[in-house]
């Protein structure tokens, strides 16, 4: 018999770092029978959003393996049953207390008829938040029923809102596939499964985008740039990585990516937003905006299909570092440092092409051109052009032309 032990406090860092502290979650021997859970300190005292939903699914997977959940009388408190922490080790579809946080949608037709009025009645005291609430869970569960492949396991949520900070806190986690096994199979190129959670962050590079060509794959970005315009936070974990971003460092647009000590099996996304004064019209436009290249600069930008061959453009090649796309961070920090800036602080016009690359991402458009623009002299973007562009590389592109020219890096 193995045994998993929790603390008193089963949360995750403020920094939304990964997955709860105190666990040990990794494949258990197939010997193994029966694990048993219990608190290392009793009783439990605080039960995170996304601590709830990821033990819900740790142990409908476990049991889906052949191995009885043992709840230990050590988990047994007010603020267990209250969070929904006995109900999900217990594999329910929701909590045995009323205002139980948490709940388990196992069908897309659940999901439909269940959620708003659940989202509705966590937040009464917040309705300005349920906008944002509701879109940000919708998105996060149809992916799973999208891509996870859980075996009918469906998506294991989980929501709280604290009166006293305002702000809310909400998870959703399976133990399908997880987002490399979903993402590697549509690209072309030897993609690792930090470039894959990469990827899954980008708008439109789903793998149902990548399958069918329908403008998908805007879910998780979608949900990590609401949730930063709201001052929160975001935080996706999968294999053994962890995407992280918060609005607190405005930087992070493009999440930081963190090693963690144990493998999760499938997908866990934690998101926290402010709730007074949460507006979702507004935000969400201007995410759409972002997507779609128009911004205060867009007008600015010079764009052309091939290159002039003008003498008085010094042309630099932008080529792709994985398949077709151009996603190296470090790789295009060099190229702004060592090959572009020089050129224009010395006056030149530069050609930036950009032909043969299927999609530029954001972390590497972000990485190429705002230390261009913060550093490249006067009337910089008058002596930038952007040639063979696709659809695809025009969005990061014109959204890292109007990030350099209204925001400051933290």
């Amino acid at each position: 018999m193995a045994s998993i032990t929790i603390r008193r406090a089963v949360r995750i860092a403020e920094t939304l770092a990964g997955p709860p502290e105190g666990w040990h979650l990794e494949q258990r021997e197939p010997s193994t029978s029966a694990i048993v859970v219990r608190c290392a300190e009793p009783p439990v005292v605080f039960a995170e959003p996304i601590a709830v939903a990821m033990l819900g699914a740790w142990a409908t997977y476990q049991r889906t393996l052949g191995r009885e959940i043992i709840i230990d009388p050590t988990l047994q408190s007010p603020s267990a049953f209250r969070s929904g922490l006995l109900s999900a080790l217990a594999g329910r579809t929701t909590g045995g207390a009323a205002n139980s946080r948490f709940f388990r949608l196992v069908t897309e037709q659940e999901a439909q008829d269940k959620l708003p009025d659940y989202v509705e009645a966590m937040l009464k005291s917040a309705p300005e938040a349920e906008q944002i609430a509701l879109y940000c869970l919708s998105d996060l569960i149809q992916n799973v029923f999208d891509h996870a492949r859980t075996n009918g396991a469906g998506a294991f949520c989980a929501i709280a809102f604290d009166k006293r900070t305002s702000r809310v806190r909400l998870a959703v986690a399976d133990c399908g596939q997880g987002i490399p096994a979903t993402i590697k199979p549509h690209y072309e190129g030897d993609l690792d499964n930090q470039n894959s959670l990469l990827l899954a962050l980008e708008p439109e590079l789903s793998g149902n985008s990548a399958r069918d060509g329908v403008n998908r794959g805007v879910g998780l970005y979608f949900v990590r740039r609401l949730a930063l315009a709201a001052s929160g936070g975001f935080c996706a974990v999968t294999e053994e990585l962890s995407a992280r971003a918060s609005a607190h460092s405005p930087s992070d647009f493009v999440p930081r990516i963190v090693a963690l000590p144990h493998r999760w099996q499938g997908t866990a996304v934690a998101v926290t937003f402010k709730a007074i004064g949460a507006e979702y019209s507004g935000p969400m436009q201007a995410i759409k905006d972002e997507i779609e290249g128009r911004g205060p600069r867009y007008a600015d930008i010079r764009f052309f299909k091939k290159s002039a061959n003008a003498p008085d453009w010094q042309r630099v090649k932008i080529d792709s570092d994985n398949g077709k796309f151009a996603m190296d961070r470090g790789r295009a920090t060099a190229l702004a440092q060592d090959q572009i800036l020089p050129l224009l602080r010395l006056g030149a016009k530069v050609e930036l092409d950009f032909t043969g690359v299927a999609k530029a991402t954001q972390a590497f458009c972000h990485a190429l051109i705002v230390p261009l623009l913060r550093s490249g002299g006067a009337n910089v973007l008058g002596r930038l052009q952007f040639v063979g562009c696709s659809p695809r590389t025009r969005s990061p592109i014109c959204f890292a032309v109007n990030y350099a020219s209204t925001t400051d890096d933290a």
